[in-house]
């Protein structure tokens, strides 16, 4: 194999590693708020249920498709509604404010 088919092949490999999944392309925050980068630009949202300063998370599957988002308190689905056992999670709240941060682990 010559030096040209060697990079080549190189270059390929860490292009295929570094293809992004789309499991964060969706994001929920703040007052409603939320962005989509699907398109590949970011898209605004704003039909979002949270209404938080700091500490909220999201996932979506490898597609690009929301899965559910959460401020700590509650777990909302990709319809917006609280998820079975969703709610009153008692994620740290002190003075209206999220004082940790919230872990999502993917299986």
């Amino acid at each position: 194999m010559n030096l040209k088919n060697l990079l080549f092949l190189t270059a390929m490999l860490i292009n295929l590693c570094a293809f992004s999944q789309r499991e964060g392309y969706i994001w929920y925050f703040g007052a409603q708020a939320g962005l989509d980068f699907n398109p590949g630009k970011p898209v605004a949202l704003t039909n979002g249920k949270l209404n938080t300063n700091e500490g909220c998370t999201s996932i979506s599957t490898p597609e690009g498709r929301l899965l559910f988002y959460s401020d700590g308190i509650k777990v909302y689905d990709s319809t917006h509604n609280i998820m079975p056992n969703g709610s009153d999670l008692k994620g740290n709240w002190r003075d209206g404010k999220l004082n940790k941060g919230i872990l999502q682990v993917l299986k």
